[in-house]
């Protein structure tokens, strides 16, 4: 059974690096940014994560859910500027999820 390369995200859109253009050297970088956009985040964190086949993306969890709902969504929509700042930076490509298949495989177009 196959899966999908990259892990889906419901509320940010996917920022990834394809396996050709991915560097360790520009990774570590990329985890001292996501260090800095971190500590300013009272509900998300960043994650820097490898996919499943090759390459690799930005993944938001929620850390912490709280009582007032504007709040959330004022953070949500910070770092979803902070993710295409990165991505603009780093050279990281906008994609989505055209479709996955009943044996897991999915298709990714760019945004």
């Amino acid at each position: 059974m196959a899966t999908p390369n990259f892990r889906h995200m419901k509320d940010f859109p996917l920022f990834v690096w394809h396996d050709k253009d991915y560097d360790e050297y520009l990774a570590r970088h990329i985890i001292v940014d996501i260090k800095y956009f971190n500590q300013q985040y009272k509900f998300y964190k960043i994650h820097f994560i490898n996919g499943y086949y090759e390459g690799a993306q930005f993944f938001v969890e929620l850390d912490y859910e709280p009582d007032n709902v504007n709040e959330l969504t004022l953070e949500k929509n910070i770092v979803r500027k902070d993710l295409e700042w990165l991505s603009d930076k780093y050279n990281m490509k906008a994609i989505r999820v055209v479709g996955i298949f009943s044996n897991g495989e999915a298709i990714y177009e760019n945004i």
